[in-house]
């Protein structure tokens, strides 16, 4: 696989054939969230860089956010007609967009990445939340729990914290913590 960047700023995963044509091209939020969180920082002490976060940053917000949390992205294979969007929405990909954001909010102070993150993670509890203190993977509540959703919004929180200084944040990253020991734990120790 290969990643590239597109004219809207968002990065593409694509495997290509062996006569270097472009197959299965897709836009994913897990890739653009993470790669957002890089930019950011090291953005901060390369000025072109920067710009590409501020870049992506606004692409994310315009092409895959719907309402307050983000969608999963968009696919496009070379016999489709158009560029289908993908409105699935995850909680651990939603988890590293927030991550993304406030890395990029810390790095440019622009406000609008400040209101996603606080949005977005208010939007993650309060959507993808459970009685437990533990969040589901999708927006539907299809049955099983992923320990992945569970640190990526335990990170989140603590970058929201950590910009925020709100003590509910923090809060929601111990609550999580100890979810994922009591719920992942294994008897060697390990999650």
């Amino acid at each position: 696989l290969t990643v590239q960047r597109d004219a809207d700023g968002v990065f593409f995963l694509f495997a290509h054939t062996a006569d270097g044509q472009v197959v299965d091209r897709e836009k994913h939020l897990g890739l653009n969230a993470s790669m957002l969180t890089t930019l950011a920082k090291v953005g901060q002490t390369n000025e072109p860089i920067g710009l590409a976060g501020v870049i992506l940053g606004d692409a994310l917000l315009q092409s895959f956010r719907v309402d307050t949390l983000f969608c999963a992205g968009f696919a496009a294979f070379e016999t489709s007609e158009g560029v289908p969007r993908d409105l699935s929405a995850y909680a651990g990909w939603n988890a590293l967009a927030i991550s993304g954001m406030t890395a990029l909010y810390r790095a440019t102070k622009l406000p609008r990445f400040q209101g996603a993150a606080l949005l977005t993670l208010d939007t993650v509890v309060s959507t993808f939340g459970r009685e437990d203190g533990l969040f589901n993977h999708t927006v539907d509540q299809t049955p099983g729990l992923l320990l992945d959703d569970q640190a990526l919004v335990a990170r989140a929180a603590l970058d929201v914290f950590d910009m925020t200084d709100e003590v509910k944040y923090l809060q929601l990253a111990r609550v999580l913590a100890d979810g994922m020991l009591a719920r992942f734990a294994d008897v060697s120790g390990a999650l």
